[in-house]
């Protein structure tokens, strides 16, 4: 589920807007709407997932598991969105009357994430939420794309990934987290670097996956320098077992990135069998952001 909340009631009822189920060509003709500015899209999957790959300039909820969403929402989201609407401003009426004051313009809001079924629950929470938090006009309309990324992708591909056209390679850019032993698979755009899939390690923006680069051979062989100091990794040769391994946060276990230069250093100083060289337990962003949590 998407989380409860503490809301008051009445819960019931019928939803204040419809919910509309976007596919690929209409989720994509919504973000390139003139009023686009009125629009927020939200990332419905957890923090470790959209890590990877998302819809760029979708707000991605810090969440590990998606109970958390419901909090998210009434602590973060929709106050980003009232000062987000308080700033996006209509035109004076054209109805003619005498107010000439522009008025605030309603958020659209825009929901995606794997196969759809989560959006299913954050729909009418997002609906809800705003409605018994006393911002009713705060939400104009609740889209979500229908089928999730997984349908969208395909679209994606059957209008062919490798064109040139921008809009024919779709808004996504990375790769696609699925729940089977794949972990991910590749989207038609490269990921784009940003403090989400910043190596736990050293901080470098753009890790792509939870495995290496390099993980499809036997064996590795590395001489990345390491941000951290000036000289080479050793040319050493990394078992493809190690390039596979996902690494987890030390406290939640949740998935967490680290690039090519740091697995290498990390795997290394394990081997030298020395206690003193041994490397620091790593934490995902929302441990390390919040220790007592």
């Amino acid at each position: 589920t998407c989380g409860t909340l503490p809301l008051p009631q009445p819960w019931g009822g019928a939803m204040p807007v419809p919910v509309r189920r976007l596919g690929r060509r209409a989720w994509d003709a919504a973000l390139d709407d003139d009023r686009r500015h009125s629009i927020v899209v939200i990332d419905v999957r957890n923090a470790y997932e959209s890590a990877i790959g998302a819809m760029v300039g979708a707000l991605r909820p810090p969440m590990r598991a998606t109970s958390e969403f419901g909090p998210w929402l009434v602590h973060t989201a929709l106050p980003a969105l009232l000062e987000k609407r308080a700033k996006c401003k209509t035109t004076p009426s054209a109805a003619g009357d005498d107010d000439d004051e522009p008025r605030t313009r309603p958020i659209d809001v825009l929901l995606y994430c794997t196969g759809g079924v989560r959006c299913e629950g954050a729909a009418p929470l997002v609906l809800r939420a705003a409605a018994a938090l006393g911002a009713p006009g705060l939400v104009g309309s609740v889209g979500i794309l229908d089928g999730g990324l997984v349908r969208y992708l395909q679209a994606v591909e059957a209008d062919g990934s490798g064109a040139e056209d921008a809009s024919t390679r779709g808004r996504f850019h990375g790769r696609l987290f699925v729940f089977d032993p794949r972990v991910s698979v590749a989207g038609p755009r490269p990921v784009l670097p940003g403090r989400e899939n910043a190596c736990r390690a050293c901080g470098a923006p753009g890790v792509a996956d939870y495995a290496s680069a390099s993980s499809s051979g036997e064996t590795t062989t590395t001489t990345t320098p390491h941000p951290e100091t000036t000289a080479e990794v050793p040319a050493t040769v990394m078992p493809a077992s190690v390039a596979r391994r996902r690494h987890r946060c030390a406290r939640c276990r949740v998935l967490i990135l680290v690039c090519d230069a740091c697995r290498h250093r990390r795997w290394a100083a394990g081997r030298r069998g020395d206690p003193a060289a041994a490397p620091d337990p790593l934490l995902c962003a929302e441990c390390e952001e919040a220790p007592g949590r």
